[in-house]
């Protein structure tokens, strides 16, 4: 068997004689638990006596002594791997091995093995086999669990042991379609009213933590993040069992979250509905009132009577307005449209902080950003309309986000004009090597029916062209692009608007 990904390849390898070395091959040495202290030492040295034992025993038949030590050397590496037993049980098992099969005793028989001994071992080579202490598991504590059941002869101890190690083993061979069987489990069941609110919670985060796993958002460590998720599950059934149902379901991260404008729950049932067609959407339960929606509407209904901006103060307004519409459904989700609305609200309030902020900048600055802006669209325009290369498209958008980050800083605006006007010219330059006309050949050939999108040299012709645009917001972007003007003039405009010291009054 060889691992891959979320499973196994199987390989069937063919070697001669292997039949018949199977068949008379000694069985593994099983040991029955005792309780008490082990010591490493004894028992080797327990094993050592038996082999010397045997070299002289079966000095005449090599292939007997070979069977033995073969069976003695597994023995020895089970158990230090992970020793199983006390010394006590240990050394019995050795008496046992030594008089069935070294210093033969016709009288021992073989120990008659229970069915809860039985379980015991198959747990016991199971542990040995999987790497539980990768999925936060260590052995040593999955061992004492089954030698206490095993004392007790607990058989539904052996059984949880059991369940967790087949678990785990699931987790291990197909780790993603697992936890994507786990997503679905607790999303149909996180607002089963028999959940008490931690356990709820414990399973809205869990469920969204793996869904952000899943959905590649979010790197999670989930070999560590497995025992939680088993005993999540184990909860949730026990509760499934025993607890009475209660009337009212708390709110969880799944409906507070939002995950592409719609809230958690939504979207990770989006995310199941494609693999289980037949996914019934779970049940919603509004956590917030009409009343409290309708009230945060009517906020923001006066505070867009505040914003100056006719066109960002309607398109907010419709919003409001839909948002209004969908509150009075009869199925109205609630929850998400209170989401929605605080949204809209965030904005509305970001919107009135950018018109203050836009009222109170010297205007001075406010003129050299739109000047520069102007031209970075322009060049923008230029390279769309005449398939412009990427490193040059990349230019000019940092440049924006440049612009962006300063546009408070006539300082830091001054020293970016340079830049700005840099990589004007070398588009310019391209174009005329190209055999392209340029923008100021195209302004003197075509007069004013030369098409301004075709043109990378642009800016405002005078700081006066733009004073009557110092009320724009200083983020917003003007689709139009700005009119013709030489590096000589944008230089000599922005450099004249520096040396201002004292902005217009």
């Amino acid at each position: 068997m060889i691992p891959h990904g979320d499973h196994n390849h199987y390989i069937k390898v063919q070697t001669k004689g292997y039949e018949v070395a199977l068949k008379n091959k000694i069985p593994a040495l099983k040991s029955n638990y005792q309780p008490g202290a082990f010591d490493e030492k004894t028992v080797l040295a327990k094993v050592d006596q038996l082999l010397a034992e045997s070299r002289n025993v079966y000095k005449d038949d090599p292939i007997k002594q070979r069977q033995i030590e073969l069976a003695l050397g597994q023995f020895t590496e089970n158990m230090k791997k992970l020793a199983t037993n006390s010394t006590a049980g240990y050394l019995a098992t050795l008496d046992l091995f030594d008089k069935q099969y070294i210093h033969i005793d016709e009288s021992v028989k073989p120990v008659e093995t229970s069915a809860l001994d039985k379980k015991y071992q198959a747990l016991i080579d199971k542990i040995n086999t999987l790497d539980t202490d990768s999925y936060g598991l260590p052995k040593k504590d999955l061992l004492v669990r089954l030698q206490e059941a095993k004392l007790a002869k607990d058989e539904a101890g052996l059984e949880a042991v059991e369940s967790q190690l087949q678990a785990l083993q699931d987790f291990n061979d197909r780790t993603g379609d697992t936890t994507v069987e786990y997503i679905k489990y607790f999303y149909e069941h996180v607002n089963d009213g028999r959940l008490s609110d931690e356990l709820r919670n414990k399973v809205a985060n869990l469920t969204f933590t793996l869904y952000q796993s899943q959905s590649f958002r979010k790197a999670v460590d989930l070999n560590k993040l497995f025992p939680s998720i088993y005993q999540t599950k184990q909860e949730v059934e026990e509760a499934l069992k025993n607890q009475p149902a209660t009337a009212k379901v708390n709110e969880t991260v799944l409906d507070k979250e939002t995950v592409d404008n719609q809230s958690a729950k939504q979207a990770i049932y989006e995310f199941l509905k494609d693999l289980y067609p037949n996914l019934k959407k779970e049940e919603h339960v509004n956590h917030v009132s009409k009343e409290e929606v309708e009230n945060l509407l009517s906020k923001a209904n006066q505070l867009l009577e505040q914003i100056q901006e006719e066109g960002i103060r309607q398109s907010l307004a419709e919003e409001v307005e839909n948002l209004k519409a969908a509150t009075n459904k009869a199925d109205a989700d609630l929850d998400e449209v209170n989401s929605q609305v605080k949204d809209v609200l965030t904005r509305i309030a970001s919107a009135l902080q950018q018109e203050k902020e836009n009222a109170e900048q010297d205007p001075q600055t406010l003129v050299l950003y739109q000047k520069l802006y102007d031209i970075l669209i322009s060049l923008h325009s230029y390279l769309e309309s005449n398939n412009g290369s990427d490193a040059d498209f990349d230019k000019v958008d940092a440049l924006l986000d440049q612009l962006s980050a300063k546009s408070k800083d006539k300082a830091a605006l001054l020293k970016l004009t340079k830049a700005i006007l840099v990589l004007n010219h070398q588009i310019q330059s391209k174009a005329s090597s190209s055999k392209e006309t340029s923008p100021a050949t195209n302004a003197e050939a075509n007069g004013d029916n030369t098409s301004v999108e075709n043109q990378p040299n642009v800016a405002t012709e005078s700081n006066s062209d733009t004073a009557s645009d110092e009320n724009k917001p200083s983020n917003t972007r003007d689709s139009k692009p700005a009119e013709l003007a030489s590096e000589k003039e944008t230089t000599e405009s922005t450099t004249s608007t520096g040396n201002q010291e004292n902005p217009a009054q």
